[in-house]
């Protein structure tokens, strides 16, 4: 999870629709523009170009039409993590405001093996939607049902492939001595690719490079900025 700028001003479209007995908050472009904005990912888990989208509701609406048609409530989410916060888990972090910075508040950890399981640690004590948090992105990446700790795994698998070729890149970047200055500045193009609040699962990358003083010294200035 990251922050993500949210597009302003809101869709004219959900005056329009929440005035209706029955109004859609998909309505006009507010599909394509939380695409845009939330860059193809779910806000929560960080997975890329879904297969299955949901408009969901940060603080749930439960009937409420202000927060049911209200634009800064609506964000793009994958079906599992969806279905997984449904109403159940309140007072997160929220992504789309500029301050506090989630990755500053929340350690993102994975090691480098295959099928393993990720690890979230608050970085700040006695905070509600820290700790809040913390425990939805347990429950996103170990599931709460059979059904849900499959789609967990798999959830789990596509995470551990996009560090391995991070990791790859980084390996490359630090051990091969045949490495000449243009091939290597490819290299850190590719990393801040990576690096880029557009790729999947980036706060596991911001934490990688963080943790380590070394990769910290040299690739700081590609971490990216949340304002």
């Amino acid at each position: 999870m990251i922050n993500f700028i949210k597009s302003q001003p809101a869709p004219a479209c959900l005056v329009v629709e929440k005035a209706k007995n029955n109004g859609d908050y998909k309505c006009g472009d507010v599909l394509e523009r939380l695409n845009v904005d939330f860059y193809k990912k779910c806000y929560i888990c960080e997975d890329k170009e879904l297969t299955s989208i949901n408009v969901e509701h940060f603080e749930a609406h439960e009937g409420d039409l202000d927060l049911k048609f209200d634009w800064n409530n609506l964000f793009l989410a994958c079906s599992h993590c969806n279905n997984t916060k449904s109403n159940i888990f309140k007072d997160l972090l929220n992504c789309i405001k500029s301050t506090p910075i989630i990755t500053e508040c929340i350690g993102f950890k994975i090691d480098g093996f295959p099928k393993s399981k990720p690890s979230f640690k608050s970085l700040l004590q006695n905070d509600v939607n820290v700790d809040n948090t913390i425990l939805l992105l347990d429950a996103v990446y170990n599931g709460t049902t059979p059904l849900k700790k499959i789609e967990s795994s798999n959830l789990r698998d596509r995470l551990g492939k996009e560090m391995k070729v991070f990791n790859d890149l980084l390996h490359q970047y630090f051990y091969d001595d045949g490495l000449n200055e243009d091939e290597k500045e490819n290299l850190k193009v590719q990393i801040r690719r990576k690096l880029s609040p557009q790729s999947p699962f980036t706060a596991f990358k911001i934490d990688a490079i963080k943790a380590n003083e070394v990769m910290f010294d040299e690739f700081k200035g590609l971490l990216p900025t949340f304002s």
